[in-house]
């Protein structure tokens, strides 16, 4: 708290700084330039809400353009201090004790602040997560049978119900989403509202609703017979490969497995090795035939601005194949463990597998300085949406910190006070801000 004054001084010369740079003017090969088509598969062919016209715009996804509001609840405001409540009853208050097995016929139901609840019908529902399932408050994933609106995100059946029982603030995926969001390049980023679950007749605290990652109209727009690849020491999917230049462990996210040819499966395994041969030229003109630059940088800027660096294991990285026939970087996932925290240090993952090999390049380097110049100002307007997302938060959050004490220590802020973890990922980020547009400028 000592250390306010210092750093709103600091970010102020920053901000001044930063706006008196002159914006570098590259000149790149004409397959730079992003595209946008809306070529989505959808799950239920004919039955998604209308897709979007350009998930890559850099606007904010939440609410979407074409879910109304809920009569009487605003994400933003203080709501009295309500937060949605979603019921799970599962059959005969079965136990949810798997990853792999669902729990069929559950019976959910959603009640906005204020309101009578909303019946969802049934839905399958299971845990989620790898090194979470140890922690003492689960996460879920959930399908509805039906597909549903849920606090004005889009329709869909496939949903996520985080516990992020490691992060004091409640906020580091919400905020690390909406980062994502306000790029000009990485398209769709989950889009998440807080609830509070109760299951089987338990209050079970506050909870990340959120849009889990799949190829649909309002989520992943992928290429015709396109994918989305996970990357992740893990290695725990069917279809999965090491890479041949960087033995990166890479998984076939989707489609689903009853719907991969070994066909398909040897085709997706060639364009990625060949995709990452040409990316050791160093040279964007040999490698952008295969990789989108832009979306790659936009996706550094978002972990470096977080200071997530679990993909230099790598883990929970994602790339799909976009409909320009490219693999673009993301969506962006998994925020709640060892972010936003005080960080000094440059650009991490400029030493890190695929990016040596971009920081290599010097149309790389003179295109990330320039979108760092672009995408600056909707950067610092992070602190005020975290302001506003606080005022909707905080009574439900700081029972949450009762309810769930935290035992280890991964962020640094497990015994402060709800207000006081907020201040620091605030300043933290702050911080990263000014380091960073140091470092780029210097690049």
């Amino acid at each position: 708290m000592k250390k306010a004054p210092f750093i709103i001084v600091l970010l102020s010369a920053f901000i001044l700084f930063a706006c008196s740079r002159e914006d570098l003017d590259p000149v790149l090969p004409p397959d730079s330039q992003e595209t946008t088509d809306d070529n989505g598969k959808e799950e239920d062919p004919g039955d998604d809400a209308p897709g979007e016209e350009n998930p890559g715009d850099g606007d904010s996804q939440t609410p979407g353009p074409e879910t109304p509001d809920k009569p009487g609840y605003d994400p933003y405001g203080d709501n009295h201090g309500e937060l949605p409540v979603i019921r799970i009853d599962t059959p005969e208050g079965v136990a949810i004790d798997s990853k792999e097995k669902w729990v069929e016929n559950a019976v959910f139901s959603i009640e906005y602040p204020g309101a009578p609840a909303e019946d969802l019908g049934l839905a399958k529902i299971k845990l989620r997560g790898n090194s979470t399932l140890y922690y003492p408050k689960k996460s879920f994933n959930f399908k509805l049978d039906h597909k549903a609106s849920l606090v004005n995100m889009p329709q869909d059946k496939s949903w996520c119900l985080l516990a992020q029982w490691m992060d004091r603030t409640l906020l580091r995926n919400d905020v690390a989403f909406e980062i994502a969001r306000r790029t000009h390049s990485l398209g769709w980023a989950p889009r998440g509202e807080f609830v509070e679950l109760i299951l089987n007749g338990k209050f079970l605290g506050t909870y990340y609703l959120c849009e889990k990652i799949k190829i649909a109209k309002q989520r992943v727009i992928t290429a015709e017979n396109g994918y989305i690849l996970e990357l992740d020491t893990y290695y725990d999917e069917e279809y999965k490969f090491k890479s041949e230049k960087f033995n990166l462990p890479v998984m076939l996210k989707e489609p689903d497995p009853e719907d991969i040819t070994p066909e398909y499966f040897e085709d997706v395994k060639e364009f990625f090795n060949k995709a990452e041969l040409y990316l050791t030229s160093s040279d964007c003109r040999i490698y952008g035939e295969y990789i989108d630059m832009d979306s790659f940088i936009d996706w550094i800027f978002v972990h470096e601005l977080t200071s997530n660096y679990e993909p230099s294991h790598p883990k929970s990285t994602y790339m799909f194949l976009a409909p320009d026939g490219k693999l673009h970087a993301g969506p962006v996932w998994d925020f709640d463990w060892g972010t936003f925290k005080p960080n000094n240090k440059g650009l991490v993952m400029a030493d890190q597998w695929w990016f040596k090999c971009f920081f290599a390049d010097p149309y790389f380097v003179t295109r990330l300085k320039q979108k760092w110049n672009e995408e600056l100002p909707v950067f610092l307007e992070i602190s005020d949406y975290i302001d506003r997302r606080v005022v909707h938060l905080r009574r439900s959050a700081e029972d949450n910190g009762r309810q769930w004490p935290i035992s280890g220590k991964v962020n640094g802020d497990e015994q402060l006070s709800y207000h006081e973890a907020v201040q620091r990922m605030k300043h933290s980020y702050e911080q990263r801000l000014c380091v960073l547009d140091q470092t780029i400028s210097e690049l």
